[in-house]
């Protein structure tokens, strides 16, 4: 299984990217096929990567939309169809 970290600021302050990197460096086992980390005012959100399947191979997350970003150890089928 992958890993998910992230950090959501309520008081409305900005998250610190070296916050999340340093969740990220923690638990670095969980991501032996890479990690990425997107910060974004007061969320910040890491995927620290492990591909079981041949079709994660080539997935990147956080996967980011505009304003919405996605991250998650999951599987959807109907990818191409969702992100339309």
């Amino acid at each position: 299984m992958s890993g998910v970290c992230g950090v959501v600021r309520a008081d409305g302050g900005e998250v610190e990217r070296s916050w999340v990197e340093a969740m990220v460096e923690a638990a670095r086992w969980r991501g032996p096929d890479g990690t990425r980390v997107h910060v974004a005012g007061g969320v910040g959100v890491g995927h620290l990567a492990r591909h079981v399947m041949p079709e994660s191979a080539g997935e990147e997350q956080p996967w980011v939309s505009g304003e919405l970003v996605v991250v998650a150890d999951a599987r959807i089928d109907n990818r191409s169809e969702l992100s339309a």
